[in-house]
């Protein structure tokens, strides 16, 4: 943090115009003071010790209430901000000091609340929650926006140079990301790849996002054009708001990450000071959107019935193959009686793996549930990979008994059903309208709504749970007309095959099917049975699709794949003329656009 001030040094005691650098360098003298003015209160001395690590960053903002503590320091003084105002001239700060065991994460407190320091005796789930604040962060300013605008093509023009240096760089000096990083799709490029698009998107767009981001935080109506113009990239910075709560990504990290980026535009962008300025205050601008939205995901799962924060064990209570390269494996809270969050249809799980027969860093991998949403149980389904590093590990060494460290549901693919009386399914309040979440469409409502369920190989599987959820939800009172349309490349590799039919048997009778393989086996394979059509996916040949679309009833399409099975599906899609709003789709790892 830089903060401008008359800084009083704490040893010579001379008053020195300069620039507070904070956390102070591990050169600086061990105890610092820095000095703040404080309107109609006296000057305050404040002593913090050295950090051993950075501390969580406080983003400027109006009545945000936060405590901070010093990660892995020793017990000693700390500090609570307990008012913060901010406006373009004055910075006040009102504090107090007192002493207490330090935290892991950051604390915010409710400023009508008094501080009680009993709370930072207990375990970190039993603290007070996250208050949800209505912080303001401040505009970035034209020269900020026209110099990051100026640059965004010559960042572009690097590729995957840049972000490949920027990954090698990071995860050199701070080796303990790669207990975050999916380190195979470091390998592959699509980590590397898909951070340039977003980095370029953001820089390219960042005049609209920060006149949309004034609007929203102003409480101003926000015209409709104006978010249809930014609906790609809400989309896209949600579902890595998500995937970032997946793995447990924390403030202080951002700071990691905003130190490389710089450091690597420095190097082979550019190095003017002012347009690597411009670019530290865009960066902490998109920083601190990305905090407040993890916050808020954070705490809503961790208040929900069965929520929790960070990771908590689960025992395998079931392991079952389904297919060669398939098994299912039930997962209950290792606390026997204890419930489990409910996941909206269509979320995924983390399973967070350390083991020295993968390798020497922590792994994490995303599954989708495939069970409905209930209280007691999750159930996901691993295909083993080409990597095959965790789904290996999965099939080969975890049993029946064993434990899996899992976060909580996340996602945002998901079939939204809002309950009468504005509640989700989950009993979690309805989105706000401008939260951009997945569940664009209240399902419960739109009882007439045509809902198509479209899968290419493991890509069923979060979409299992949709259908799963839709059988307990309306069953044989079903209305609407509901498609599942798989893809596989042979009868052999189609997973969940009976208990789609028997769904269709007894829970949802006007369940319409259809069945694309690749390879058809003629002395095994019966069409009609095991399959309806071979070859390639084509939406035109599902019996009665195309007619309900060109009738008007607007179904809406949710569908997961490889790669170019999704590109197919879109295609056939936008040759229909089918909004997109209507469309709804998944991507397994990093997240790229689809054209």
């Amino acid at each position: 943090v830089h903060v401008p001030h008359s800084v009083a040094d704490a040893h010579t005691k001379q008053s020195t115009p300069q620039t507070v650098h904070w956390p102070p360098s591990r050169k600086a003298p061990a105890w610092h003071a820095l000095h703040v003015a404080v309107p109609a209160l006296l000057p305050v001395w404040l002593h913090v010790p050295q950090p051993a690590t950075p501390l969580y960053p406080l983003a400027p903002a109006a009545s945000e209430h936060r405590m901070h503590s010093v990660p892995g320091a020793a017990p000693g003084p700390s500090f609570c901000i307990t008012h913060l105002s901010l406006d373009r001239r004055t910075l006040a700060i009102s504090f107090f000091c007192f002493s207490f065991e330090p935290v892991s994460q950051p604390v915010c407190l409710d400023p009508s609340s008094r501080i009680n320091l009993s709370h930072y005796s207990l375990p970190h789930h039993k603290r007070p929650s996250f208050h949800r604040s209505k912080s303001i962060k401040m505009p970035l300013s034209e020269d900020t926006i026209k110099a990051v605008e100026a640059t965004a093509d010559l960042v572009a023009a690097q590729g995957l140079d840049f972000t490949r240096a920027f990954y090698e760089r990071m995860l050199t000096r701070n080796e303990e990301l790669k207990d975050v990083f999916n380190l195979s799709h470091q390998r592959d490029l699509r980590q590397p790849k898909a951070l340039l698009d977003s980095l370029v998107a953001y820089a390219r767009s960042i005049r609209k996002i920060n006149e949309l981001h004034e609007l929203q935080e102003q409480g101003l109506p926000v015209p409709a054009e104006r978010l249809a113009e930014l609906q790609g990239f809400f989309a896209v910075a949600e579902r890595i708001a998500h995937k970032h709560a997946s793995v447990g990504i924390q403030p202080a990290q951002y700071q990691i990450v905003g130190a490389h980026l710089l450091a690597t535009i420095e190097e082979r962008v550019t190095a003017d000071k002012a347009i690597l300025a411009a670019w530290s205050k865009a960066y902490d601008f998109l920083a601190h959107l990305f905090v407040r939205r993890e916050e808020e995901i954070y705490t809503e799962t961790e208040s929900s019935e069965g929520g929790w924060r960070q990771t908590r064990s689960f025992r395998v209570e079931e392991k079952a193959q389904i297919t060669e390269r398939i098994f299912r494996f039930r997962l209950v809270p290792a606390e026997k009686g204890t419930a489990v969050a409910l996941h909206k249809p269509g979320q995924y799980l983390a399973v967070f793996v350390r083991d020295p027969r993968l390798s020497p860093h922590r792994q994490i991998r995303q599954y989708s549930i495939t069970s409905a949403p209930n209280h007691t149980y999750y159930e996901i389904a691993v295909h083993r990979d080409k990597q095959a590093t965790v789904s290996g590990y999965l099939h080969d060494h975890v049993a029946v008994g064993d434990l899996l460290k899992l976060a909580p549901p996340y996602g945002d693919f998901f079939l939204e059903y809002r309950e009468p009386g504005g509640q989700a399914a989950d009993g979690q309040p309805s989105p706000e309208p401008l939260a951009l979440h997945g569940g664009a469409v209240n399902f419960a409502a739109e009882r007439m709504t045509p809902i198509v369920l479209i899968s290419g190989g493991i890509g069923q599987t979060p979409l299992l749970s949709m259908l799963r959820f839709l059988a307990e939800k309306e069953g044989q009172a079903a209305i609407r007309p509901i498609f599942w349309i798989h893809a596989a490349h042979d009868s052999r590799a189609r997973a969940f095959k009976a208990e789609v039919d028997a769904i269709k048997v007894t829970d949802l009778p006007g369940l319409r099917t259809t069945t694309f393989l690749s390879e058809v086996d003629e002395t095994m394979d019966k069409k009609g049975e095991d399959y309806d059509f071979a070859g390639r996916i084509s939406l035109d040949r599902v019996p009665g699709l195309a007619e309900l679309e060109a009738d008007g009833a607007n179904p809406h399409y949710f569908f997961v794949g490889p790669a170019g099975f999704m590109v197919a599906v879109e295609q056939q899609l936008k040759a229909w003329s089918v909004p997109e709003d209507r469309i709804h789709f998944e991507m397994f790892g990093p997240f790229k656009p689809l054209q």
